[in-house]
């Protein structure tokens, strides 16, 4: 507070050391009078007004006013020990800087009892599929090993949900799409929970998922781990920062080898979902502002080729989302010029003029996104830039229209291990449902409706499923008439999912008008308010988008709102009978998980599953009583 946040910098530090010097070479510390002239020294860093010959602080001369030539002495002042009793520790320390940060300077045989390596991983372009960037061992690592401690902040879930504004291209219309930051995607979560972990260690955000061959898992931090297991804990809403996972490798890990971890069955399956369901037109590609600005840049024939001014861009527009740019920096108060080829200077810039002079185009230019001055923006008035040569200017990808920015781009945390969330963090847990009777299945207050009962025989069992037209009207008209056609029938469960969920809905059928109504999208149906919640046993309709729903149907295996309802086609259309009926779905063979292809299931048929996945349960029946 004394220095007002005035925190040294390196130059400053090494000033201190001469200062530490240059009076140790002068003066007996001992002595009474260098205690008076070591408080001297600190008094005029204090109000700016230390003066000598042997002053040489570069932070210091580079500052041209004497407020900010105050500040420096002041953060020279605030690296000194304030008293002399203490420059016997500072020697013993070495340096200021040392001095600054008790205890920063320890023994090899502490750190080899109580550190931890903060250097095992770098980045690099992973080695896995559509896995972007990964995380690879610098070091060889053996099994049970800490290969980085990371630090948590604790993330309230809701805080990361917010609205994309989108244009769907078939009007002027924008359209309102509820969807997550970005930073979900990095952060660790329970499914019953509102809590997100984030976690800030160098380099852990890059370690990918692997299912299969995991080479690493995390834990929590031996502290940490005792405070959970003494229920010394805090309830969501009052979660400390301090909080540690480790990231420890399961087996032996060779230097170079890319670490991973399993991300759970909830993320797997959203990721598997999404993919399933990500569409994009030849039109979409073509307009690719990313594209355009490397054909552009690369081309010759377009490179040359004058950039559009502003008033020429009101009839002549480059395509959405690409900006023109330049390269400038600041290179002293007020004004601006161009720096070529240095991608720290490259700035959007808005065209106000074009010259063609001397077989090259010049612009006049205002420069955006400079930097911040006082706690602002500059003015774009005022960053006018002339004589930019053609050179310096190019196409640019606007900000947020990015492949991370679309409407539906994926957003999922990666999941915990069991029991990793201490059971007062687990706030979204439903009520027991005794028996199925309980959430979105309690009927006992609820108006009269028309409802339908199906029942089911399986090759695990029989149960039954009850649909309700006030829930999902729509939808309930397609379910209904499905099973009175037998559509389902002599179908495979294929996609089966403990805790998750249960999903079926591609028919053998060899009746192609039965087909053809199948796989005619049906609109979404009114979300209702308040919502029906989903618990497990509800049943709705699967989709990969708004108005996407044809025949496949899931039941849920969850008490968690958090998967299911959060998009628009989601609404749930019934629900299991009982809780015997839940019992026989959770018999339905698992084995395969997210294995089975929904485009082979659609190529191969019945011969697909039964030469690849011979073991999966099948619908033998289905009437409605």
């Amino acid at each position: 507070k004394k220095w007002g946040m005035l925190f040294p910098t390196r130059e400053n530090y090494k000033t201190a050391d001469g200062i530490v010097a240059k009076f140790i070479n002068e003066e007996d510390i001992t002595s009474k009078e260098s205690e008076r002239v070591w408080t001297n020294i600190l008094e005029s860093l204090e109000r700016g007004e230390y003066d000598d010959d042997s002053f040489d602080d570069k932070d210091y001369n580079s500052r041209n006013s004497p407020e900010e030539k105050r500040k420096v002495q002041q953060r020279i002042a605030y690296a000194l020990p304030k008293s002399i009793i203490d420059i016997p520790l500072l020697l013993e320390t070495g340096t200021t800087a040392r001095y600054s940060v008790p205890g920063s300077k320890v023994s090899l045989d502490y750190l080899e009892k109580n550190g931890t390596c903060l250097d095992n991983l770098r980045m690099s372009k992973s080695s896995i599929s559509q896995g972007g960037n990964g995380a690879f061992a610098t070091n060889n690592l053996s099994s049970g090993s800490v290969i980085v401690p990371s630090p948590l902040v604790p993330v309230k879930r809701d805080l990361l949900h917010m609205p994309a504004i989108f244009n769907n291209g078939d009007d002027d219309k924008e359209n309102i799409l509820q969807t997550d930051q970005l930073l979900l995607n990095y952060c660790f979560g329970h499914p019953q929970s509102s809590l997100l972990l984030f976690p800030y260690a160098s380099s852990v955000q890059y370690i990918n998922h692997d299912s299969v061959n995991p080479n690493a898992y995390i834990r929590w931090s031996k502290d940490v781990k005792q405070k959970l297991e003494e229920g010394d804990v805090e309830g969501v809403d009052d979660v400390p920062a301090g909080l540690v996972m480790e990231f420890v490798a399961l087996r032996d890990i060779a230097v170079g080898e890319e670490v991973t971890i399993d991300y759970g069955t909830e993320w797997s399956t959203a990721w598997y979902d999404h993919v399933q369901s990500w569409k994009i037109d030849d039109d979409s590609l073509a307009i690719n502002p990313q594209s355009i600005v490397e054909t552009v840049m690369n081309d010759d024939e377009h490179k040359n080729e004058p950039m559009r001014t502003m008033k020429e861009q009101e009839e002549h527009p480059y395509p959405k989302c690409v900006r023109t740019g330049c390269y400038s920096h600041r290179i002293r108060s007020g004004i601006w010029w161009y720096k070529k080829f240095n991608s720290d200077y490259m700035r959007f810039c808005d065209i106000k003029e074009r010259t063609y002079k001397e077989g090259n185009y010049w612009y006049t230019v205002n420069v955006h996104k400079i930097e911040l001055e006082n706690g602002r923006n500059f003015d774009p008035e005022d960053n006018e830039v002339k004589h930019v040569p053609h050179e310096a200017m190019f196409l640019a990808q606007d900000e947020h229209c990015g492949d991370i920015h679309l409407p539906n781009a994926f957003r999922h945390e990666i999941g915990v291990p069991e029991n990793f969330y201490p059971d007062k963090w687990l706030d979204k847990l439903s009520n027991d449902i005794d028996g199925i009777e309980g959430g979105a299945n309690d009927t006992s207050e609820e108006e009269d409706g028309e409802t339908t009962t199906v029942k089911c025989d399986t090759t695990a069992g029989q149960f039954s499923m009850m649909f309700r037209k006030s829930w999902s009207p729509i939808g309930y008209d397609r379910a209904v008439e499905l099973f009175q056609r037998s559509f389902y029938d002599n179908s495979h469960i294929f996609r089966v999912i403990p805790g998750f969920l249960t999903q079926f809905g591609m028919s053998y059928t060899q009746d192609m008008d039965l087909k053809d109504f199948a796989n005619t999208p049906i609109l979404d149906d009114p979300q209702l308010n308040p919502k029906i919640p989903f618990v497990e046993g509800t049943i709705s309709f699967a989709g990969s988008g708004p108005n996407s729903r044809t025949s496949h149907l899931f039941i849920s295996d969850t008490s968690t709102n958090e998967y299911f309802g959060t998009m628009p086609w989601e609404t749930p259309v019934g629900s299991l009978v009982s809780h015997d009926d839940l019992e026989v779905v959770r018999r339905l063979n698992a084995d395969y998980g997210d294995s089975p292809e929904q485009y082979k299931i659609t190529a191969l048929g019945r011969d697909y599953i039964e030469t690849e996945f011979p073991n999966l349960d099948e619908f033998l029946k289905c009437e409605i009583i």
